[in-house]
């Protein structure tokens, strides 16, 4: 009679060891890879660079945030000016208000089709091709068309 088991072990236990081999298997490094093509991410040099960079900046911006908390709490508004989006509120509210506020003057008759020169005496209306131009458009106003010999027309 035997003590020991019916089939006898390849290479040790059955369970445990394989499972070792496993985990180890799965956390082993990688290779260290041939040239600087095969590798992946920065040096450690750049890295440190770009963190300390990194950490500049949170650092400013911690700084500007801190001082601008405090010097709104040191000098707090009069009262006498709203503020810009009290402002803005209080256009887009208004019923009084035109209906395109946000168009200037000169834009908004460039877009309705008065255009006018800088003297104001110069007034040019755009029609649709064909349309008809009507009798006072030319008050006082005169045009001359003369062929000219040597490319064919001239205006004048």
């Amino acid at each position: 009679m035997s003590a020991g088991s019916s089939t006898p072990a390849r290479g040790g236990s059955t369970g445990v060891l394989a499972f070792l081999h496993l985990v180890d298997d799965a956390l082993r490094l990688p290779a260290t890879p041939a040239s600087r093509w095969h590798r992946a991410g920065v040096t450690q040099r750049t890295e440190r660079i770009v963190d300390r960079a990194g950490g500049v900046i949170v650092l400013l911006l911690a700084i500007g945030w801190t001082w601008s908390i405090a010097t709104a709490a040191l000098h707090p508004t009069q009262g006498t000016e709203p503020s810009a989006t009290a402002q803005m509120a209080a256009a887009l509210t208004n019923t009084d208000a035109p209906t395109a506020a946000y168009l200037t003057d000169a834009s908004l008759s460039a877009l309705t089709g008065d255009l006018r020169g800088a003297s104001g005496k110069l007034r040019a209306k755009i029609k649709q091709e064909g349309a008809a131009i009507a009798a006072d458009s030319a008050a006082g106003a005169s045009l001359t068309v003369a062929e000219s010999e040597a490319s064919g027309s001239a205006v004048a």
